[in-house]
């Protein structure tokens, strides 16, 4: 309460200040020397400016805001287009990559999973194998490895073993959860001469 009686005395002290000014007693004046008619109409004509102004400065400030938002929704699609691409990218050249090991059948993986089954205690399932020569001297090859009752640690050294030694990169992946343990599969592609 005290603070709003304060507000007030300092409001009606800025306006009686503001009357005693030449400023005002000038416009005060101006008004006075026109005809009744005229200064009606000036009046209300400052009148609806001074009501207009404060809609029409809001009125720009939204309209600014709303470009600034759109640019940045802009910037920040391009950016996100961007990541997107360089994403892309990156896979791109994993996928392009050639076999660290020669990779030319089902058993020569069979193989490779025997290795790694010795290092870990876990074989994968090999589910399906396709080679598919693109050129007379490049081919791609696609398998699906099938896992179940592991943890996560022992399914990203299998994908992390077969990338660093046939150079496979994992295009599809499902995965469910049993009893704190994985099951899924996980489809490879990987490219060679």
């Amino acid at each position: 309460m005290n603070f709003f009686k304060t507000m007030d005395e300092f409001l009606f002290d800025k306006i009686d200040s503001l009357k005693s000014s030449n400023t005002f007693e000038g416009v005060y004046q101006f008004f006075e020397d026109l005809d009744e008619r005229t200064a009606r109409i000036l009046k209300g004509i400052v009148t609806i400016l001074f009501f207009l102004l404060p809609f029409f400065l809001s009125s720009y400030f939204f309209y600014e805001n709303y470009l600034l938002r759109n640019k940045i929704e802009k910037k920040q699609l391009n950016l996100y287009h961007l990541s997107e691409f360089i994403l892309k990218k990156k896979t791109l050249g994993e996928l392009t990559r050639i076999n660290i090991k020669r990779l030319d059948d089902e058993n020569i993986l069979r193989g490779y999973l025997k290795d790694f089954s010795l290092k870990k205690s876990y074989m994968p399932i090999i589910e399906s194998f396709k080679k598919e020569n693109i050129t007379d001297k490049f081919k791609k090859i696609d398998f699906r490895l099938k896992f179940s009752h592991i943890d996560s640690k022992i399914l990203f050294d299998l994908i992390d073993f077969t990338k660093n030694t046939i150079g496979s990169v994992v295009k599809d992946i499902s995965i469910t959860r049993k009893d704190d343990l994985l099951e899924g599969f996980l489809d490879f592609v990987s490219f060679g001469l």
